[in-house]
């Protein structure tokens, strides 16, 4: 409203991406409820909101790690969580893997630190519980 006293332009402008901020922010929000992770014989997909996802195959995991602080590690690695700075798992892969972005900002990754819920079941479901570290 301040903004319209001086320029109606820059005003709607402004609105608009505000607008458009709030939408995204509320779709990520429910796409973080709703866009589970998937685990079958021969489909692994990773997910988190509209943010990120990887398609890979179960057996590309090469190494599972719980993870109960923060964690930093000195390879690159994808902080895919819901938080940035926070995970359960260090999940890294045998082959990099190709992860997609929002924007189409795609990139190719070989860990991914994120936030599972049932962190056990998941490791069950992959059937890896040997490669846990």
């Amino acid at each position: 409203l301040l903004l319209a006293k001086w320029n109606n332009t820059a005003a709607t402008v402004i609105t608009s991406l505000t607008a458009y901020g709030l939408i995204l922010f509320v779709a990520d929000l429910v796409a973080v409820i709703k866009r589970n992770v998937i685990v079958n014989d021969d489909l692994l997909v990773l997910r988190t909101g509209l943010r990120w996802r990887v398609i890979t195959h179960p057996a590309n995991i090469g190494m599972i790690k719980k993870i109960t602080n923060d964690y930093q590690l000195e390879d690159k690695y994808l902080k895919g969580g819901t938080i940035k700075n926070a995970g359960n798992l260090l999940i890294t892969f045998k082959h990099p893997v190709k992860v997609e972005k929002l924007y189409g900002k795609d990139s190719e990754i070989s860990s991914i630190l994120m936030n599972i819920d049932n962190a056990d079941s998941f490791i069950k479901r992959c059937n890896i519980a040997d490669l846990l570290n």
